[in-house]
């Protein structure tokens, strides 16, 4: 058994081999168009197959079936159109097709290197041709698209070019032949990509007890081919070329990329309703970037199906990302809507996206109420963008290069000005974190930065917006200023002369220097603050 197990190759060459040897002696009119079309139904779906050698052996089979196809032309034989007859005005039908599996089968079979890369691409390129010239027969079709989705698993992208552009005119051609199977490779592709690694290997059987077991431990062998996540994203790609057909069946397409983005397959009845656990890692960031990318091409977005559920995914999660290429896609995706209350602020939007443009955009955007940059009948839409675009970078403070660049004034300070519950929440959150992070040693830059922030807030907004914040925060510079004084006291017992000696019969013990943070573990658990009358007084 373990010797029939190596010789999955033989196996393929021998079948190969009898082939040959009919083909040889005339027996072609065993052969109609009936029994190629099975023959390609057999060994169709073995030109996908990640394994080159598997895609060589199975074209070599399948060279010889064309070469009984009497409707093909020959090498040396270009392919015809419909051609009038001289003495007639009847159209007379001398149709040659051409032989796309040979074209194939000198793609896969030259080694892929610099050097031949370009040879390859000439190749690819014919048949583009003849696709746009309708000079493939149908029948070929379907086992075109296995064909080409093999091409791109050669791990070579100087390939990938040609292809793609050969899938988007085999698609847009004969959309009613492969759509179905085309859809279905995307759906397999990012799925697998994102959960299963080398799926081949983890389905062979390692004591073979058939010659099925067999050619599946052949198949499981190491071979090198484009990661599946990397082929998801290739067949976006081609997708993108073709817009218009992508429209035409947005149904199937976005029941994709709601699978993609964690839903099920039943009805959304809410945007939080999705797997979190499937939606996270750089290989799927690669493909939602794909995803946007088609979205953004496809341009009247609101004639696509569950086009409001899409806006709201894009709006509450993919614009909460916080890569600004993700956000910038989503934002071109949302303003493919044409909405009137976002046209007049697109540029601003981009503006606080891009990192080079994000610190300039903070201080001349005013968003206040008192300004005019936002009509009042659009704040209710646009603020909300505006939080949505913030907060990843609020998150992520580095970004931003200073404590100042976080709170300019009007713009981003915005946001505790919103009485939506969203962001009541994000910011019950905020103060819950400041709260954690004061119980735990903080440098004297920290809570400096902290007191000129709670400063700021004070001094921007009245008692009715800071209200729900105001004893949280009031705790939190209590006890930032009581272990200052306490600091500055252990400060001034250093000076002091019975500090400084060493010697034993002063009494004093050589205490510790105090260093450059603040320690509030030793703060009260419980402390007394003014209610929110005497505060505002104060205030």
């Amino acid at each position: 058994m373990k010797k029939l197990c190596m010789k999955g190759p033989q196996i393929i060459k021998a079948f190969e081999s009898q082939i040959l040897r009919a083909t040889s002696l005339g027996m072609m009119e065993e052969f109609d168009p009936q029994n190629l079309l099975n023959s390609f139904c057999i060994f169709g779906a073995s030109l996908s197959s990640p394994n080159k050698n598997v895609r060589v052996l199975t074209l070599r089979i399948l060279s010889y079936y064309a070469k009984m196809d009497q409707r093909l032309g020959s090498d040396d034989e270009r392919p015809h159109k419909r051609r009038k007859a001289e003495d007639s005005a009847e159209e007379t039908l001398e149709l040659k097709y051409t032989n796309v599996v040979d074209t194939l089968l000198v793609v896969e079979s030259t080694p892929v290197s610099v050097s031949t890369s370009r040879k390859i691409a000439i190749f690819v390129s014919r048949i583009q041709m003849s696709l746009s010239s309708n000079t493939v027969h149908d029948d070929y079709i379907p086992l075109l698209l296995h064909g080409i989705i093999g091409i791109l698993y050669n791990r070579f992208s100087d390939l990938w070019p040609p292809a793609l552009d050969c899938l988007a005119v085999l698609v847009s051609k004969h959309k009613d032949l492969v759509w179905s199977q085309f859809i279905q490779f995307i759906a397999v592709y990012q799925s697998k990509g994102l959960t299963v690694r080398n799926q081949e290997k983890l389905l062979a059987v390692s004591h073979p007890e058939s010659i099925i077991d067999c050619f599946s431990l052949y198949l499981a062998t190491d071979f090198d081919y484009t990661p599946l996540e990397t082929i998801a994203t290739l067949l976006l790609q081609a997708l993108q070329k073709i817009p218009d057909v992508a429209e035409s069946c947005s149904r199937h397409v976005v029941t994709l990329f709601l699978n993609f983005m964690g839903y099920t397959d039943g009805s959304i009845t809410s945007v939080d309703s999705y797997m979190s656990d499937k939606c996270k890692g750089k290989q799927w960031k690669m493909i939602l970037k794909e995803w946007l990318n088609l979205l953004r091409a496809m341009r009247n977005a609101r004639s696509l199906s569950q086009s409001k559920i899409i806006q709201e995914i894009l709006t509450e999660r993919v614009l909460d990302e916080s890569d600004p290429d993700i956000q910038a896609k989503a934002l071109d995706c949302i303003l493919n809507c044409k909405d009137e209350f976002l046209i007049p602020y697109s540029q601003n939007l981009k503006n606080l996206i891009g990192l080079k443009t994000l610190r300039e955009e903070l201080t001349t955007w005013a968003v206040s109420h008192d300004s005019l940059s936002i009509q009042k009948c659009h704040r209710s839409h646009v603020v909300p963008l505006v939080i949505h675009v913030l907060t990843p970078k609020v998150r992520k403070l580095k970004l931003l290069g200073s404590r100042k660049s976080l709170i300019p004034g009007s713009l981003q300070l915005e946001m505790f000005s919103c009485q939506s519950g969203d962001l009541l929440e994000s910011i019950s959150d905020a103060v819950g974190t400041s709260s954690i992070i004061c119980l735990e040693s903080l440098t004297w830059k920290r809570a400096n930065g902290f007191l000129h922030l709670v400063e700021e807030i004070f001094g921007t907004f009245g008692m009715t917006h800071i209200g729900p914040y105001l004893n949280a925060l009031l705790i939190i510079v209590v006890r930032l200023l009581e272990s200052c004084m306490r600091n500055l006291g252990n400060s001034s017992d250093e000076k002091d002369p019975c500090k400084q000696s060493n010697h034993p019969d002063n009494g004093c013990s050589n205490d510790q220097e105090a260093d450059n943070s603040i320690d509030l573990n030793e703060c009260p658990n419980e402390m007394t603050v003014a209610d929110d009358t005497e505060v505002c007084h104060v205030i």
